[in-house]
Protein backbone atom coordinates (compact mmCIF):
# COMPACT_ATOMS: atom_id res chain seq x y z
CA UNK A 1 0.00 0.00 0.00
CA UNK A 2 0.90 3.53 -0.60
CA UNK A 3 -1.04 6.63 1.08
CA UNK A 4 -4.42 6.65 2.61
CA UNK A 5 -7.64 6.39 0.59
CA UNK A 6 -11.44 7.46 1.51
CA UNK A 7 -11.17 10.18 3.79
CA UNK A 8 -8.67 7.75 5.59
CA UNK A 9 -10.73 4.37 6.17
CA UNK A 10 -8.41 2.81 3.30
CA UNK A 11 -5.13 2.32 1.78
CA UNK A 12 -3.96 3.27 -1.72
CA UNK A 13 -2.63 -0.22 -3.51
CA UNK A 14 -0.11 0.85 -6.29
CA UNK A 15 1.26 -1.58 -8.30
CA UNK A 16 4.55 -0.99 -9.70
CA UNK A 17 7.07 -3.15 -11.52
CA UNK A 18 10.22 -3.24 -13.28
CA UNK A 19 11.95 -4.70 -16.87
CA UNK A 20 11.00 -8.50 -17.46
CA UNK A 21 7.68 -8.80 -15.80
CA UNK A 22 4.35 -9.02 -16.53
CA UNK A 23 1.20 -6.22 -16.53
CA UNK A 24 -1.72 -8.32 -14.46
CA UNK A 25 -3.85 -6.02 -12.54
CA UNK A 26 -5.31 -2.59 -13.49
CA UNK A 27 -3.84 0.59 -12.92
CA UNK A 28 -0.53 -1.04 -12.61
CA UNK A 29 2.75 1.39 -13.05
CA UNK A 30 6.10 -0.04 -14.55
CA UNK A 31 8.75 1.99 -14.10
CA UNK A 32 12.63 2.98 -14.24
CA UNK A 33 13.45 2.83 -10.85
CA UNK A 34 12.16 -0.65 -10.14
CA UNK A 35 14.61 -1.89 -12.98
CA UNK A 36 17.94 -2.84 -13.57
CA UNK A 37 18.42 -2.34 -17.82
CA UNK A 38 21.55 -2.18 -20.06
CA UNK A 39 20.37 -1.96 -22.94
CA UNK A 40 16.58 -2.97 -23.42
CA UNK A 41 13.17 -3.37 -20.97
CA UNK A 42 10.42 -5.30 -21.97
CA UNK A 43 7.21 -5.34 -19.76
CA UNK A 44 4.61 -7.85 -21.05
CA UNK A 45 0.64 -6.29 -20.98
CA UNK A 46 -1.47 -9.03 -21.15
CA UNK A 47 -5.37 -8.75 -21.20
CA UNK A 48 -7.06 -9.49 -17.98
CA UNK A 49 -10.02 -11.01 -18.87
CA UNK A 50 -11.60 -11.96 -22.35
CA UNK A 51 -13.76 -8.76 -21.70
CA UNK A 52 -10.36 -6.27 -22.02
CA UNK A 53 -10.13 -4.98 -25.66
CA UNK A 54 -7.75 -1.56 -25.34
CA UNK A 55 -5.03 -0.19 -22.86
CA UNK A 56 -4.08 3.56 -22.45
CA UNK A 57 -0.57 4.07 -21.35
CA UNK A 58 0.00 7.55 -19.75
CA UNK A 59 3.43 8.77 -19.25
CA UNK A 60 3.73 10.54 -15.62
CA UNK A 61 7.51 10.64 -16.70
CA UNK A 62 9.06 9.73 -19.90
CA UNK A 63 12.97 11.07 -20.81
CA UNK A 64 14.80 9.26 -23.29
CA UNK A 65 17.60 10.38 -25.70
CA UNK A 66 16.61 12.37 -28.46
CA UNK A 67 15.78 11.79 -32.11
CA UNK A 68 18.96 12.20 -34.15
CA UNK A 69 19.92 15.62 -35.60
CA UNK A 70 23.22 15.71 -36.77
CA UNK A 71 23.42 18.64 -39.54
CA UNK A 72 27.22 18.68 -40.06
CA UNK A 73 26.46 17.91 -43.92
CA UNK A 74 23.39 19.06 -46.26
CA UNK A 75 21.37 16.02 -47.32
CA UNK A 76 18.82 16.15 -49.83
CA UNK A 77 18.48 12.82 -51.30
CA UNK A 78 16.62 10.23 -49.44
CA UNK A 79 17.51 7.28 -48.19
CA UNK A 80 20.92 9.31 -46.80
CA UNK A 81 19.26 10.80 -43.66
CA UNK A 82 18.42 9.56 -40.53
CA UNK A 83 17.73 12.70 -39.23
CA UNK A 84 14.26 12.76 -36.76
CA UNK A 85 14.75 8.62 -36.44
CA UNK A 86 15.24 7.28 -33.10
CA UNK A 87 18.29 5.94 -33.60
CA UNK A 88 20.06 6.00 -29.86
CA UNK A 89 16.80 5.02 -27.48
CA UNK A 90 13.39 4.13 -28.50
CA UNK A 91 9.83 3.07 -26.97
CA UNK A 92 7.52 0.79 -28.70
CA UNK A 93 4.40 -1.33 -28.06
CA UNK A 94 4.16 -3.89 -29.68
CA UNK A 95 0.65 -5.47 -30.88
CA UNK A 96 0.85 -9.19 -32.11
CA UNK A 97 -1.35 -9.67 -35.16
CA UNK A 98 -2.97 -5.98 -34.36
CA UNK A 99 -1.67 -2.16 -34.77
CA UNK A 100 1.68 -1.19 -32.75
CA UNK A 101 2.08 1.97 -31.80
CA UNK A 102 4.72 4.16 -33.34
CA UNK A 103 8.43 4.10 -32.07
CA UNK A 104 8.67 7.17 -29.65
CA UNK A 105 11.73 8.26 -27.82
CA UNK A 106 13.04 11.51 -26.31
CA UNK A 107 11.40 13.40 -24.19
CA UNK A 108 7.66 12.68 -23.22
CA UNK A 109 6.45 13.30 -20.15
CA UNK A 110 2.52 14.03 -19.25
CA UNK A 111 1.57 12.36 -22.74
CA UNK A 112 -0.45 9.00 -23.50
CA UNK A 113 -1.67 6.43 -26.06
CA UNK A 114 -4.40 4.04 -26.50
CA UNK A 115 -3.86 0.86 -28.07
CA UNK A 116 -6.26 -1.92 -29.02
CA UNK A 117 -4.71 -5.01 -28.23
CA UNK A 118 -4.75 -8.71 -28.97
CA UNK A 119 -6.00 -11.75 -27.10
CA UNK A 120 -1.86 -12.54 -26.18
CA UNK A 121 -0.09 -11.00 -24.56
CA UNK A 122 1.40 -7.59 -25.91
CA UNK A 123 5.42 -5.95 -25.25
CA UNK A 124 6.02 -2.96 -24.11
CA UNK A 125 9.70 -2.15 -25.19
CA UNK A 126 12.25 0.19 -24.21
CA UNK A 127 15.64 -0.14 -26.50
CA UNK A 128 18.47 1.71 -24.99
CA UNK A 129 21.91 3.03 -26.74
CA UNK A 130 24.85 4.76 -26.01
CA UNK A 131 24.19 8.18 -26.26
CA UNK A 132 24.44 11.71 -24.06
CA UNK A 133 21.66 10.70 -21.80
CA UNK A 134 23.15 8.52 -19.41
CA UNK A 135 20.28 8.01 -17.00
CA UNK A 136 16.93 7.55 -18.24
CA UNK A 137 13.62 7.82 -16.90
CA UNK A 138 10.01 6.04 -17.11
CA UNK A 139 6.94 5.78 -15.42
CA UNK A 140 3.95 4.59 -17.53
CA UNK A 141 0.76 3.39 -15.99
CA UNK A 142 -1.67 1.00 -17.33
CA UNK A 143 -5.07 1.16 -17.61
CA UNK A 144 -7.68 -1.47 -19.36
CA UNK A 145 -10.59 -0.75 -20.98
CA UNK A 146 -13.65 -3.26 -21.86
CA UNK A 147 -15.07 -3.51 -25.48
CA UNK A 148 -18.30 -2.32 -24.02
CA UNK A 149 -16.81 0.78 -21.80
CA UNK A 150 -18.10 4.15 -23.58
CA UNK A 151 -15.05 5.71 -21.92
CA UNK A 152 -12.70 4.24 -23.89
CA UNK A 153 -11.31 5.63 -27.29
CA UNK A 154 -12.88 4.89 -30.44
CA UNK A 155 -11.31 1.93 -33.03
CA UNK A 156 -7.81 3.23 -34.44
CA UNK A 157 -7.34 6.55 -32.36
CA UNK A 158 -3.53 6.33 -30.40
CA UNK A 159 -4.27 9.76 -28.85
CA UNK A 160 -8.24 10.60 -27.01
CA UNK A 161 -8.85 14.00 -25.99
CA UNK A 162 -12.16 13.77 -24.07
CA UNK A 163 -12.32 17.01 -22.43
CA UNK A 164 -13.98 20.45 -24.34
CA UNK A 165 -10.78 22.13 -24.44
CA UNK A 166 -7.15 20.74 -24.00
CA UNK A 167 -3.80 20.93 -25.87
CA UNK A 168 -2.78 18.71 -28.40
CA UNK A 169 1.24 18.14 -29.00
CA UNK A 170 3.14 15.66 -31.25
CA UNK A 171 5.72 13.24 -29.53
CA UNK A 172 8.71 14.75 -28.40
CA UNK A 173 7.11 17.97 -28.75
CA UNK A 174 8.89 18.89 -25.30
CA UNK A 175 7.94 23.03 -25.18
CA UNK A 176 10.00 23.30 -28.73
CA UNK A 177 12.77 21.78 -27.15
CA UNK A 178 13.16 18.27 -28.81
CA UNK A 179 12.92 17.18 -32.50
CA UNK A 180 10.17 16.03 -35.20
CA UNK A 181 10.00 12.13 -34.89
CA UNK A 182 9.86 10.36 -37.95
CA UNK A 183 8.07 7.14 -39.11
CA UNK A 184 5.06 8.79 -37.30
CA UNK A 185 1.33 7.87 -38.41
CA UNK A 186 -1.13 7.94 -36.07
CA UNK A 187 -4.97 9.21 -35.22
CA UNK A 188 -5.52 11.98 -32.54
CA UNK A 189 -9.30 11.84 -31.82
CA UNK A 190 -11.39 14.57 -29.80
CA UNK A 191 -14.56 13.72 -28.16
CA UNK A 192 -17.78 15.60 -29.76
CA UNK A 193 -19.44 17.44 -26.66
CA UNK A 194 -23.22 17.29 -26.73
CA UNK A 195 -24.45 20.71 -27.90
CA UNK A 196 -21.29 21.80 -30.18
CA UNK A 197 -21.03 21.85 -33.04
CA UNK A 198 -17.31 22.20 -34.13
CA UNK A 199 -14.02 22.13 -33.01
CA UNK A 200 -10.67 24.55 -33.62
CA UNK A 201 -7.61 24.38 -33.62
CA UNK A 202 -5.18 27.15 -32.82
CA UNK A 203 -1.13 26.81 -33.11
CA UNK A 204 -1.40 30.53 -31.58
CA UNK A 205 0.56 33.52 -33.17
CA UNK A 206 3.28 33.34 -36.14
CA UNK A 207 5.80 35.02 -33.68
CA UNK A 208 5.00 31.92 -31.03
CA UNK A 209 6.54 29.56 -33.96
CA UNK A 210 4.58 26.36 -32.24
CA UNK A 211 3.91 24.85 -35.52
CA UNK A 212 7.07 23.58 -37.36
CA UNK A 213 6.69 20.26 -39.94
CA UNK A 214 9.27 20.18 -42.18
CA UNK A 215 8.59 22.36 -45.45
CA UNK A 216 9.41 25.67 -46.34
CA UNK A 217 8.42 28.84 -45.03
CA UNK A 218 5.51 29.34 -47.33
CA UNK A 219 3.90 26.92 -48.91
CA UNK A 220 1.00 27.11 -51.59
CA UNK A 221 -0.12 23.46 -50.93
CA UNK A 222 0.95 20.44 -49.04
CA UNK A 223 -0.34 17.77 -51.18
CA UNK A 224 3.52 16.97 -52.26
CA UNK A 225 4.94 17.72 -48.72
CA UNK A 226 5.77 13.80 -46.66
CA UNK A 227 5.29 15.56 -43.26
CA UNK A 228 1.94 17.23 -42.16
CA UNK A 229 -1.37 17.13 -39.87
CA UNK A 230 -4.67 16.51 -41.88
CA UNK A 231 -7.71 18.01 -40.08
CA UNK A 232 -10.64 17.05 -42.55
CA UNK A 233 -12.86 19.58 -43.57
CA UNK A 234 -11.07 22.00 -42.45
CA UNK A 235 -11.83 25.78 -42.67
CA UNK A 236 -10.15 29.30 -41.68
CA UNK A 237 -11.90 30.43 -38.54
CA UNK A 238 -12.42 33.92 -39.96
CA UNK A 239 -13.27 32.83 -43.41
CA UNK A 240 -16.43 34.54 -43.98
CA UNK A 241 -14.09 37.87 -43.54
CA UNK A 242 -11.27 36.93 -45.60
CA UNK A 243 -13.99 36.34 -48.59
CA UNK A 244 -15.75 39.59 -47.99
CA UNK A 245 -12.88 41.55 -47.66
CA UNK A 246 -9.96 40.23 -49.64
CA UNK A 247 -11.80 38.07 -52.22
CA UNK A 248 -10.19 35.16 -50.85
CA UNK A 249 -11.58 31.46 -52.05
CA UNK A 250 -13.44 29.56 -49.54
CA UNK A 251 -12.72 26.02 -49.62
CA UNK A 252 -11.78 23.27 -46.77
CA UNK A 253 -8.28 22.53 -46.50
CA UNK A 254 -7.54 18.81 -44.72
CA UNK A 255 -4.05 19.21 -45.23
CA UNK A 256 -1.42 21.06 -43.20
CA UNK A 257 2.36 21.64 -42.84
CA UNK A 258 5.22 23.93 -43.04
CA UNK A 259 5.59 26.36 -40.16
CA UNK A 260 2.58 27.59 -39.31
CA UNK A 261 -1.05 26.13 -38.79
CA UNK A 262 -2.32 27.99 -41.70
CA UNK A 263 -5.48 27.56 -44.23
CA UNK A 264 -4.41 30.14 -46.36
CA UNK A 265 -5.96 30.48 -49.50
CA UNK A 266 -4.74 32.23 -53.16
CA UNK A 267 -6.56 35.35 -54.06
CA UNK A 268 -6.59 37.28 -57.28
CA UNK A 269 -4.41 39.95 -55.45
CA UNK A 270 -0.41 40.07 -56.14
CA UNK A 271 2.74 40.93 -54.54
CA UNK A 272 4.90 43.25 -55.69
CA UNK A 273 7.50 40.03 -56.91
CA UNK A 274 4.35 39.15 -59.08
CA UNK A 275 3.08 36.08 -57.02
CA UNK A 276 -0.44 35.24 -55.96
CA UNK A 277 -0.68 36.79 -52.70
CA UNK A 278 -2.09 34.27 -49.85
CA UNK A 279 -4.64 35.46 -46.67
CA UNK A 280 -4.69 33.04 -44.24
CA UNK A 281 -6.77 32.35 -41.07
CA UNK A 282 -6.56 35.04 -38.19
CA UNK A 283 -4.57 33.94 -35.30
CA UNK A 284 -3.44 30.49 -37.30
CA UNK A 285 -7.19 28.64 -36.39
CA UNK A 286 -8.79 26.05 -38.41
CA UNK A 287 -12.09 24.66 -37.59
CA UNK A 288 -14.56 21.93 -39.24
CA UNK A 289 -17.58 20.29 -38.12
CA UNK A 290 -16.84 16.89 -39.67
CA UNK A 291 -17.08 14.09 -37.48
CA UNK A 292 -15.68 12.26 -35.98
CA UNK A 293 -13.65 14.75 -35.11
CA UNK A 294 -9.72 13.66 -36.26
CA UNK A 295 -6.43 14.98 -36.69
CA UNK A 296 -4.08 12.60 -38.87
CA UNK A 297 -0.46 12.94 -38.36
CA UNK A 298 2.25 11.63 -40.59
CA UNK A 299 5.87 12.45 -41.20
CA UNK A 300 7.70 9.87 -43.20
CA UNK A 301 11.09 8.41 -42.74
CA UNK A 302 13.62 11.07 -45.06
CA UNK A 303 14.16 14.91 -43.47
CA UNK A 304 16.59 16.52 -45.89
CA UNK A 305 19.37 17.91 -43.29
CA UNK A 306 20.23 21.38 -43.80
CA UNK A 307 20.62 24.37 -41.30
CA UNK A 308 16.78 24.88 -41.06
CA UNK A 309 15.77 21.36 -40.47
CA UNK A 310 16.94 21.01 -36.93
CA UNK A 311 14.26 23.58 -35.96
CA UNK A 312 11.38 21.23 -36.75
CA UNK A 313 10.03 20.80 -33.43
CA UNK A 314 6.55 19.35 -34.64
CA UNK A 315 3.26 21.02 -33.32
CA UNK A 316 2.04 22.13 -30.21
CA UNK A 317 -2.26 22.97 -30.77
CA UNK A 318 -4.67 23.98 -28.37
CA UNK A 319 -8.42 23.05 -29.34
CA UNK A 320 -11.85 24.13 -28.03
CA UNK A 321 -15.39 22.94 -29.25
CA UNK A 322 -17.74 25.59 -30.46
CA UNK A 323 -21.55 25.85 -28.84
CA UNK A 324 -23.97 25.30 -32.15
Amino acid sequence: GSGVCAGGYGVCCIFDIGCGETVTKNHTYFSSTRSLYQDSCVVNICPLDDSVCQIRLDFDSFILNDADSSINVEVREPGLSFHGRCLIDKFQVGVPGGVSSPVICGTNSGYHMYLDISDSCNTASFSLGMGPLITREWTVRVIYFSCDDDSRAPEGCLQYFREPHGYIESFNYNSRMGKQLALQSYAVCIRAQRGHCSVCMSSGTQEERLFRLSGEEEILSCEGSRDYIEIPGGLCQDAKYQREKYNAVSVTVDRYCGNHLDCAKLTNMRTIEGRPRLIGASQFTVCTKMRPYILHVHTDGFEAVSKESDSNTGFSLEYWQTPC
